[in-house]
């Protein structure tokens, strides 16, 4: 059986461990050349590096990690085709399809991190000439039946953008739970080490967002339990001493493909309707939507004390439920800039041809 190459956004076990692949060893390609293309952002660079380390590590034996200047030199220290699931972008499906014609891989099968296949999204584009985005989310939450009733959006609304753009609020930060945060480790503190030759942009660490399967479970876990449902109102909102606001933070494990997008959908498809169901007073925005690698469901509210600890401004006193705690705003990544934006992107570094 043909080993499996991995590439950087491809890390979760809806890749590697399904029926037909979890037998298959899993080869990952650390390219030195790719590394090096240009200055990328550090946190990027130890994104993805951290990523496919710490699959290599989980995987153990199953894993082989090859280190080369091109990935060509390290498919050929493999020593046998390989198969590969289809790339992200063109570069690197163009690479993919050079290998392929020399007989370093055997096989390109479809991507398994997106919700649909590009084969699928051609049969929806079909010959029509008008492309929107609100027609592919309605086409896809048809199809996987988000937030419908029947033949009908639940609520009798297809979206709540209209609703969901509320400025934000005239305090210090939105007062709820931060966002979840990965303890970083050996593979980490080794990755940092490794940058140290790499030219690059910015300042690495520490990481604020997951990149492993498990971390992203729970980081799912924290947004829709503890920031779901301040999501909705405030998704455009801008704070500066409240970085992330409400956002969820999963665009990187989605990216990387260590999250699922279904998985991200379901899980704020079901915590959004028992949210509606909720005694609790809620604002009334929401929104779903559901496609692609970044697809999401979202029904927002305005819930205070959720979860209890809410972030405040220093000194200030917040209520959260019952209770009054006294809270420190959450920090900002230390990346050079305010945004997160910096380090959202996949891990094309070493994944692109």
């Amino acid at each position: 059986m043909e080993p499996l190459w991995l590439f950087a956004d491809q890390l979760g076990p809806h890749v590697h461990a399904t029926d037909g692949m979890r037998d298959r060893e899993v080869v990952l390609v650390e390219s030195t050349r790719a590394l090096r293309r240009k200055r990328f952002h550090r946190q990027k660079l130890h994104l993805v590096l951290s990523g496919m380390r710490h699959l290599a590590a989980e995987l153990g034996d199953r894993a082989r990690y090859v280190e080369a200047d091109i990935y060509r030199e390290a498919l050929e220290q493999v020593g046998e085709p390989v198969v590969v699931h289809e790339p992200t972008s063109f570069a690197a499906a163009d690479l993919v399809e050079r290998l392929r014609r020399d007989g370093l891989v055997a096989d390109i099968l479809p991507t398994p991190t997106f919700a649909l296949s590009r084969t699928e999204f051609a049969d929806w584009a079909g010959d029509r000439e008008r492309f929107r985005m609100e027609d592919f989310y309605r086409a896809q939450r048809e199809r996987f039946s988000v937030l419908m009733d029947g033949a009908e959006p639940v609520g009798g609304r297809w979206n709540l953008d209209a609703d969901n753009r509320e400025p934000p609020p005239k305090r210090r930060t939105l007062e709820i739970e931060g966002p979840w945060q990965p303890t970083e480790d050996e593979i980490d503190e080794q990755v940092r080490a490794d940058l140290e030759d790499v030219p690059s942009v910015g300042v690495d660490g520490p990481r604020w967002f997951a990149i492993t399967h498990a971390e992203a479970q729970k980081a799912l876990r924290h947004f829709v339990k503890c920031r779901l449902a301040a999501f909705g109102p405030y998704g455009d909102a801008i704070m500066s001493d409240d970085w992330a606001t409400a956002h969820s933070l999963l665009s990187v494990p989605l990216n990387h493909g260590v999250l699922h997008p279904l998985d991200a959908v379901h899980a704020a498809e079901q915590a959004g309707t028992a949210l509606s169901r909720s005694p609790r007073p809620r604002a009334s925005s929401g929104r779903s939507s559901a496609g692609g690698s970044t697809s999401g469901s979202c029904t927002g509210g305005s819930v205070a004390g959720t979860c209890g600890a809410t972030p405040c401004a220093p000194r200030r006193r917040c209520r959260t439920g019952s209770r009054t705690s006294t809270r420190t705003p959450s920090p900002r990544p230390a990346c050079g800039t305010r945004s997160p934006g910096c380090a959202t992107g996949a891990g094309s570094t070493t994944s692109r041809g």
